[in-house]
């Protein structure tokens, strides 16, 4: 029980970094983070991050809408298309951890609980997977240890397949619920170091676009923008700056140029930008 007990804490401490990491960073790193996790979970293409980063840009958060920590687990998994991946008894299970609440199932072993409902009885299973990284991330919420859900394994490693067989198997949790917290606390460290390499990078950008030649304040101002926000148009930052469209555009394009904007639509028109740095932040493992 101490070993077990230890490994909990572990795992709750790494929500702290997490928090404190967010807080630091600054800027639009939540809701880069919930976009991050979004990528991790739903899959790893590039393509997948430009879409959300686009729908985001368009006022639409995907990340946020599939994992509302104010709806219950079905509902959540309703939103996010993966509800019907569970069998009846997975969902009732999950509606009994809903009646549970984190009062009477403390901590990180709420979240474990309610991805090894999703996950045990099919550890392969990618809709399983998926299922049990979202209510994870809706769970550590309801018990406040994270503010959103930035970040729940999507994957499992060796000792979590063994612990999920042995949780299906036996309908006892306490080996899953050690595999997994072990499991979210390298993960969650991970983000961490993640998110404050981004704003180093951010940093690094910032200071080369005021160092290099020619650069005038509006190409700093612009930079600025596009790392305190997750996505925007043209129009968007220029009425935000209190400067005129062409520009910002002229800016906006000088900095791609340099390698520090990407746009990610195509198009001509109500085209979407965002920092080079986001978009590699939200593909890398």
């Amino acid at each position: 029980m101490p070993i077990r007990a230890s490994v909990e804490e572990l795992a709750a401490a790494s929500c702290g970094d997490v928090s404190a990491a967010v807080a630091w960073a600054g800027g639009a790193t939540s809701d880069l983070m919930l976009l991050r996790q979004t990528v991790r979970t739903f899959g790893a293409a590039s393509g997948l991050a430009e879409q959300l980063v686009v729908e985001h840009g368009n006022a639409t958060s995907v990340g946020r809408d599939a994992s509302d920590a104010t709806r219950s687990f079905v509902a959540a998994l309703d939103a996010a298309g993966l509800a019907d991946a569970l069998s009846v008894a997975q969902r009732d299970a999950l509606a009994r951890l809903d009646d549970a609440s984190a009062e009477d199932i403390a901590g990180v072993r709420y979240a474990a609980m309610a991805a090894g409902v999703c996950i045990a009885p099919a550890p392969a299973s990618r809709e399983g997977l998926r299922a049990g990284a979202l209510v994870a991330g809706v769970a550590l919420v309801r018990t406040g240890l994270l503010e959103a859900p930035w970040v729940a394994p999507s994957e499992l490693d060796a000792a979590t397949r063994v612990a999920a067989v042995q949780a299906d198997r036996t309908a006892r949790w306490d080996e899953w619920t050690a595999a997994w917290c072990a499991l979210f606390t390298r993960e969650a460290r991970a983000a961490s170091r993640r998110l404050r390499a981004l704003h180093d990078a951010f940093t690094r950008d910032r200071d080369a676009v005021r160092a290099a030649p020619r650069v005038g304040a509006t190409d700093a101002a612009v930079l600025d923008w596009l790392q305190s926000h997750v996505a925007f148009t043209i129009r968007d930052a220029a009425a935000g700056l209190g400067l005129t469209t062409p520009t910002v555009g002229t800016a906006v394009e000088r900095l791609e140029a340099a390698g520090y904007a990407a746009e990610l639509t195509g198009q001509r028109r109500d085209r979407i930008w965002v920092a080079a740095a986001s978009r590699a932040f939200l593909t890398e493992h």
